[in-house]
């Protein structure tokens, strides 16, 4: 959109404004297309939330996403602290 928005000469806070309500629609349908997998599979323990996870399992998960978390952090402390602009 940033892309665009400059191409265009269109305002770039718009069009993230104008992207709202189909990335919400996606989301919305890709939550209904896994509830349907997920039905149609005939596992129904996932759709009853009888799987539960303990603390340890938990934690064991906690090095593969931390990657990510910490990537995700680093820009909006780089961007809401004045270090780098999105651009």
């Amino acid at each position: 959109m940033i892309v665009y928005g400059i191409a265009t000469e269109t305002s770039i806070g718009r069009l993230f404004l104008a992207g709202v309500f189909p990335g919400l629609l996606l989301v919305g349908l890709f939550m209904l297309w896994s509830l349907y997998g997920t039905w149609r599979s005939g596992d129904q323990s996932i759709l009853s939330g009888a799987s539960s996870f303990t603390l340890i399992q938990k934690l064991e998960v906690l090095p593969r996403v931390a990657p990510f978390l910490l990537i995700i952090l680093g820009v909006l402390v780089a961007m809401y602290g004045g270090y780098a602009t999105p651009s």
